[in-house]
């Protein structure tokens, strides 16, 4: 049993595919993009603690994106809004100023 392939079309044709596929993509239909959330003003920061504090923080983040699939941007927004929330608690986990 031999496999039947289409006709060939021509060079021509081989051309025009061949330029297609360097041509940009056409941005999706608004129908078919999805919605996004109004722009969120981001900022970048960096900060410093223990690696088994900042380990803690990442485990925490991954289970709770691939639990929810949130974008782990929002996580991490909603685990500092909830410990801001609760200043006092934080506070007192701190040890005592120097004498």
């Amino acid at each position: 049993m031999s496999k039947q392939l289409p006709a060939s079309r021509g060079v021509d044709d081989l051309l025009g595919v061949l330029r297609q596929r360097h041509q940009p993509a056409a941005p999706a239909s608004a129908a078919v993009r999805p919605a996004t959330p109004a722009a969120v003003e981001m900022d970048r920061r960096s900060w410093y603690m223990r690696r088994d504090v900042a380990d803690s923080l990442a485990r925490a983040l991954d289970d709770l994106h691939y639990a929810t699939r949130a974008p782990k941007h929002v996580i991490l927004a909603a685990i500092v809004e909830h410990a801001l929330a609760d200043l006092d608690g934080i506070r007192d986990r701190l040890p005592d100023p120097p004498a």
